[in-house]
């Protein structure tokens, strides 16, 4: 006989919590010790995932009316962060790419390494910046920070997404274009780690192959983010914001690649028609600037993404043992004594005749 009972109370903030609508089991043939009775409830609470399953479970006690008076640990404040403060993802984002560019460019001024000038991205602050220490150790390390967190907004914000478009009946054609925008954006954060590890003048193929990996397959990713947005947000300001910047990350992008590229200002210097000081100045700020301002786009539109990480929560990932009966053998009989000693495995002991 089961006899269930009400919600008494759950609060999560608090650090004792009473969780009821716990079956209450009466002693029969399968189940006569009372052991059993609690490993039965405690099986019970571990099912209701709905109650329990953010719950850092220290101990439990069970009372006379069935119910359960958990006493849960306070909640750590990364794992906080990471759960209820989503939209500080963004921003922590933009600041490490952004430190990057700016923190090993200032560092090479001041080291004497290059001149103060106006300069190119990909050929000044990832190959003649920092190519030295310790503009170089700078520059990795951030970009890498960098590149992993923007994995982490693109991740959130396929979730995200999944959540609406399960929400709203989308069709079976947008879920894969958002899974296809989840890859798209994650090779993007890649090359942007291969830009920043693998240096121009050493490494020049791989460099630039990262950059156009970053620079294209970003563009091609916030479009179709922004379609996303502006199917379901029926034009909302997030909507027009991302579809802003989308346009002038494509026009700062085709501006750089076509009419005034890198190559077209090459091969004007090497033909000694001019330098970047004289004749090539307009050409080549036009191109340095636009390379700049396609790398804030991407950066800005990763911020629109702050108003719909407030709004979300992010689960703590849940690892579940298959099978206990091996898992706690080896726990127990790989364990070392208080003595630091092992302690003696008990299937060992059975073969020996000791047990």
């Amino acid at each position: 006989m089961a006899i269930t009972y009400s919600i008494i109370d759950f609060m999560q903030q608090q650090q004792t919590v009473r969780v009821a609508n716990v079956p209450r089991l009466t002693p029969c043939y399968n189940n006569p010790q009372p052991s059993n009775l609690r490993k039965a409830r405690l099986e019970f609470l571990r099912r209701q995932s709905v109650y329990l399953g953010d719950l850092n479970l220290r101990s439990y006690v069970f009372t006379r009316d069935g119910a359960v008076a958990i006493t849960t640990g306070k909640m750590p404040l990364m794992m906080m962060l990471l759960r209820r403060r989503l939209h500080y993802l963004p921003i922590f984002t933009a600041v490490f790419i952004i430190s990057a560019f700016f923190l090993s460019y200032g560092i090479s001024v001041h080291q004497g390494h290059v001149e103060p000038d106006f300069p190119y991205i990909s050929t000044c602050l990832s190959s003649y910046t920092a190519v030295q220490a310790p503009e170089r150790c700078v520059f990795a390390q951030l970009v890498n920070l960098g590149a992993f967190l923007l994995a982490a907004n693109i991740y959130i914000r396929y979730l995200q997404m999944s959540e609406v478009i399960d929400l709203l009946n989308g069709q079976k054609q947008t879920k894969c274009l958002n899974r296809f925008s989840l890859a798209l954006g994650w090779i993007s954060a890649f090359g942007l780690t291969m830009v920043a590890n693998f240096q121009t003048v050493e490494m020049r193929a791989v460099h630039y192959t990262g950059a156009g990996l970053a620079f294209l397959l970003g563009m091609t990713y916030c479009w179709l983010q922004t379609s996303l947005s502006v199917r379901y947000c029926r034009w909302s300001p997030i909507a027009v914001a991302q579809l802003i910047n989308s346009i002038f990350l494509s026009a700062c992008l085709l501006i750089l690649l076509v009419v005034v590229s890198k190559t077209t200002f090459k091969i004007k210097e090497a033909r000694g028609e001019g330098t970047k000081w004289d004749s090539l100045r307009g050409v080549y700020l036009t191109s340095t600037i636009s390379e700049w301002l396609t790398a804030a786009s991407i950066v800005t539109f990763v911020l629109t993404f702050y108003r719909d990480f407030s709004r979300v929560e992010l689960k703590s990932p849940r690892v579940k043992i298959n099978d206990r009966d091996i898992v706690l053998q080896d726990f127990r009989f790989g364990a070392l004594s208080s003595s630091g000693s092992a302690v003696p495995d008990a299937r060992q002991n059975i073969h020996a005749g000791i047990v």
